[in-house]
């Protein structure tokens, strides 16, 4: 494949790789299929840019915490990325919804759903190789070095969640094998 032809596949909404998955509803609705896009660096930038403003326009400078502020601003920048990578089934080139609309049909169960649909989708996309996708040696190997050049912390905080929760099943795996039942 061309850098033309990877270009054009990118950014077709017929040709982007796109994947169907289940919109949450409550309980006692009756569900649909929805598609889900990965976001371009663009598309990210301005899902975080959109959000800092909406937070800006809401809150009144020092009105709230800055913990607060963070936490609103967070769950706006999940709604903005939804708003952009939640995409109609009949239409991908359109998106399925807007922001606005998110924040009055959303709550907070819904959105956490979606965006570890959106997270592990973008796992799953990723060129570079999650450490979820190690052995368990070899991750056991990754965190030691990361260990050792005190550098963990910073690493931790820059995975994502999906190779943190494969981590953790991983880790949890080691230290607390599976006993067979005595016989």
């Amino acid at each position: 494949m061309s850098f033309e032809d990877f270009v054009k596949r990118t950014t077709s909404a017929q040709e982007r790789p796109a994947k169907e998955i289940e919109f949450p509803v409550p309980t006692g609705s009756k569900p649909f299929k929805v598609r889900l896009w990965v976001l371009s660096d663009e598309e990210t930038r301005s899902a975080v840019i959109a959000a800092e403003k909406w937070v800006t326009d809401q809150v009144k400078a020092g009105s709230i915490s800055e913990e607060s502020r963070q936490l609103l601003l967070d769950t706006e920048e999940d709604r903005q990325l939804l708003a952009r990578a939640l995409r109609n089934n009949a239409t991908p080139d359109l998106p399925l919804t807007d922001a606005d609309t998110l924040r009055r049909v959303l709550n907070k169960d819904s959105r956490a759903v979606l965006m570890q649909h959106y997270l592990a989708w973008c796992d799953e996309c990723s060129p570079l190789k999650s450490l979820g996708a190690l052995s368990l040696d070899e991750q056991l190997a990754r965190l030691r070095n990361f260990h050792e050049a005190g550098a963990l912390s910073d690493w931790l905080n820059s995975c994502d969640f999906v190779s943190l929760k494969n981590t953790a099943l991983s880790l949890a795996d080691l230290l607390f094998p599976q006993r067979k039942p005595s016989s």
